[in-house]
């Protein structure tokens, strides 16, 4: 094998194991708000924002009259104070060079999946003096990872009405919503008194290793498993977990469950003839 090839082998590897791994985009987004008064305070919501894989940076940009040191905008980012933006530039300014900021915060502040930035301009921010549409300007940057996300988007039991310890037919179909594919992960189902799916419910031995692409569905299945004997009459559950043992990083892991509601009967006493006596 010569050079070119040895090269050649490596890029495919690289790009295959880059595909299949959780790719990083930037994300960036821009919020603008016109000054209409003298010494308007500014409130910036971003909201369903992506998970964050770096620092978050945010940039506040002051347009207008923001020419000396009574004139200036203090900047709080999810109720935390930050450095004053104290005004140095011409009067009226139509480009920014030193009426701004950067501030760089920890990923976790995006962890809600939300970022409040509040600019409060002092009172000699007048905004009568310039006509070249004075305003505040945020954008927010970052790192965002993209990864798989597996939910199950079909799940049904038959017959709905049983008894404990009988037979029941389930089918389940899985969905990759994300932007990553997820390959060998393992689905199971359960037996489950409630909604809530969890590896602490009763398993009913059935598991289904899968590997979906992003935006992929897989095929319907039909399985046929045992309800627990022990199990009492009333509402119970069966309930499917995709990625049960947490192997795959995913945008959510909090939507890998769904539940199908049964109902259940206590089982008929099983009366045997044996004999009679006529008097």
């Amino acid at each position: 094998m010569d050079r070119f090839q040895k090269f050649f082998l490596c890029v495919v590897f690289f790009l295959s194991s880059a595909l299949t791994a959780s790719s990083v985009f930037a994300y960036s987004s821009t919020l603008t708000q016109n000054t209409s008064r003298t010494g308007q305070s500014y409130t910036f919501t971003f909201s369903n924002l992506p998970p964050s894989t770096s620092n978050i940076s945010v940039r506040v940009q002051l347009y207008g009259d923001y020419n000396s040191s009574s004139e200036y905008a203090d900047v709080t980012i999810d109720g935390r104070a930050q450095s004053r933006i104290i005004g140095n530039d011409g009067q009226c300014n139509t480009t920014v060079s030193r009426n701004q900021r950067t501030y760089s915060l920890p990923a976790s502040n995006v962890a809600d999946k939300k970022l409040i930035v509040l600019v409060r301009n002092s009172s000699s921010v007048n905004h009568p003096l310039c006509s070249n549409r004075p305003r505040v300007v945020v954008t927010l940057t970052y790192s965002e990872a993209k990864n798989a996300d597996l939910v199950v988007d079909l799940l049904s039991v038959t017959p709905t009405t049983t008894a404990p310890g009988a037979k029941v037919q389930v089918s389940y179909r899985v969905y990759n919503q994300g932007f990553a594919n997820a390959s060998s992960f393992v689905l199971r189902l359960y037996y489950s008194t409630d909604t809530t799916i969890t590896t602490s419910d009763s398993y009913l031995h059935h598991e289904r290793t899968l590997s979906l692409n992003t935006k992929q569905r897989s095929q319907t299945y039909t399985v046929t498993v045992d309800l627990p004997s022990t199990a009492s009459p009333g509402t119970a559950y069966v309930g499917a977990f995709v990625d049960y043992n947490n192997r795959i990083k995913e945008q959510s892991d909090t939507n890998n469950t769904r539940a199908f509601r049964l109902t259940l009967v206590a089982n008929k006493p099983d009366l045997v003839f044996s004999s009679s006596t006529v008097p």
